[in-house]
């Protein structure tokens, strides 16, 4: 119960931003949030190396010795993916920005970076 109204909640938020978007920033910019948040997206498929589903499996076979290193690798391991496609984005914000909206704007490359 609780997973699909979280579900529902996250649609109905999805929709209400994309809304927001459209009226505010018109197809350019609903177009370009898409854009940044499938960027998003391919960041944290990589940076968790799209391992959820196998990680728990994983977990559930090991012993509670076991489980609590194989934990603290992972935990590592996702720490150090998280903080490398976070250095990876921030240090290509400008060329992202002169790529997507074909600008050397300032506020633009601070917005893609706060995102």
């Amino acid at each position: 119960m609780v997973t699909s109204s979280a579900s529902l909640i996250s649609m109905i938020l999805g929709a209400v931003t994309s809304k927001i978007i459209a009226v505010l920033a018109g197809p350019i910019g609903i177009s370009t949030f898409s854009q940044i948040r499938q960027l998003g997206q391919l960041l944290t498929i990589l940076a968790t190396l799209n391992g959820q589903n196998s990680l728990v499996r994983g977990m559930a076979s090991k012993s509670k010795n076991e489980a609590e290193h194989y934990a603290w690798t992972i935990f590592l391991t996702f720490l150090l993916g998280a903080i490398v496609a976070c250095a990876l984005f921030l240090s290509f914000a400008p060329h992202l920005d002169r790529y997507l909206f074909k600008s050397d704007d300032k506020l633009v490359q601070l917005s893609i970076n706060f995102i």
